[in-house]
């Protein structure tokens, strides 16, 4: 009988990192190329054959507890799923819980304010056990951040779900900014809708709102001008200006309007 021959370049394998449903086309990057992408965390890769090599940080997990075998009726769960992503066989080992992996001594280092700012750069080696300010008085900061050769895989699992859902809240706001878009242009395209029927081009409504913003500004510095030295002054019969004093008036609104090179 013929068997099948799956290759794990094309297997729609489980996500490493969280054990989500992987779709295989549910990333669209910037090239308009899909790839794989976890319908839980987020997380996504170029191809699909760069997914399956994702592996979940390797740790050691002391004695195993327990070695799936078959039930009575020669069957079992196949709804349980490893680390790997791939269902659980008869002959895997189950572990009550993971070692911590051993990081070794710290690479580098920097210290963090109160603040929670960083306020020294990456210094190599282990962190001193004390230290002194510039004038030899005892000073320490709030926190010391260090940096390994090798990364705690609880610390790499931590940032990979933060990332992923980091991803999930900006889908989401993409998806709002989207329905905003659709209901702006909507509006304008009634109001356009609106205009028409009047007879009236946008752009000949933009030239008039132009106009009315600009004979408002001038009122505006027409009052605000009435102490100036240069500029008319006022009439105590209230009597309109002059032609000369009204050119003027406009020399002094179409200065203040012009836009400063």
């Amino acid at each position: 009988m013929a068997t099948e021959n799956r290759s794990s370049n094309t297997e729609n394998v489980r996500c490493p990192f969280c054990g989500g449903k992987v779709d295989p086309e549910g990333w669209l990057n910037g090239a308009g190329q899909r790839g794989p992408e976890c319908e839980g965390c987020g997380a996504t890769a170029p191809s699909l054959a760069l997914w399956n090599a994702a592996q979940s940080a390797k740790q050691h997990q002391v004695q195993p507890i327990a070695v799936v075998d078959e039930g009575d009726d020669g069957l079992f769960v196949e709804l349980i799923y490893g680390d790997d992503g791939n269902p659980l066989r008869r002959g895997d080992k189950l572990y009550n819980h993971p070692a911590p992996a051993v990081q070794g001594d710290p690479v580098a280092w920097r210290g963090i304010n109160e603040l929670g700012e960083v306020v020294t750069e990456w210094i190599d080696g282990v962190p001193p056990s004390s230290m002194t300010d510039l004038c030899g008085n005892p000073a320490s900061f709030a926190r010391i951040e260090r940096a390994y050769t090798h990364a705690d895989p609880a610390e790499v699992e931590r940032l990979r779900a933060k990332i992923g859902q980091l991803r999930t809240a900006l889908r989401g706001r993409q998806e709002q900014w989207s329905k905003l878009e659709i209901a702006l242009l909507a509006q304008l395209a009634e109001a356009h809708a609106l205009l028409a029927d009047l007879g009236v081009e946008p752009e000949e409504v933009s030239d008039i709102y132009k106009s009315v913003l600009k004979d408002a500004e001038r009122y505006r510095l027409l009052r605000d001008r009435m102490t100036v030295e240069d500029f008319p002054a006022e009439h105590p019969d209230c009597s309109t200006p002059s032609e000369s004093e009204s050119l003027r008036i406009d020399q002094l609104c179409d200065s203040a309007l012009s836009p400063k090179l």
